[in-house]
């Protein structure tokens, strides 16, 4: 492997969908205006859910590899996640701050429409999460300078 190749598996990695969706939520969460305590526990089970899902579908779907390439094996991952992320929704709602309210539902909707094309297409994870951390991203900026 070259030079190059390491550096782009690096960056691959490190963007991959996992850390994205993750802080797609809680980079929101941390400039909430949320008590300490609360944006500690919801940051925490954000960053676990990705987790608890993809270690669930291990155990008990085979996974040929942890990016889960093959589309085939990636319904269970995403029907898990999905629904963790609806139950977070309700929630993150209840706390009645809109900024949250709307980057839960985002991240709800955007990993259940992944969820239902990935029964017919593979599509890439790392960009849907990309593109809703650079969206939710752009959210929180408006939401602090306006």
């Amino acid at each position: 492997m070259t030079k190059s190749q390491k550096i782009a598996k690096i960056i691959s990695e490190v963007f991959n969908g996992f850390l994205t969706m993750i802080l797609s939520m809680i980079i929101p969460i941390i400039f909430s205006n949320l008590n300490l305590q609360s944006k500690i526990i919801y940051s925490i089970i954000y960053a676990l859910i990705p987790l608890v899902s993809y270690f669930t579908v291990k155990r008990y779907f085979k996974i040929s590899d942890h990016d889960i390439t093959d589309r085939k094996e990636r319904p269970p991952f995403f029907i898990t996640l999905t629904a963790l992320f609806g139950i977070m929704h309700v929630f993150i709602q209840a706390e009645n701050i809109e900024m949250l309210t709307n980057t839960s539902l985002a991240l709800f909707a955007s990993t259940g429409v992944l969820t239902l094309i990935t029964f017919f297409w593979k599509i890439s994870g790392h960009m849907t999460f990309s593109t809703l951390l650079l969206q939710q991203s752009i959210m929180l900026l408006n939401h602090h300078i306006l």
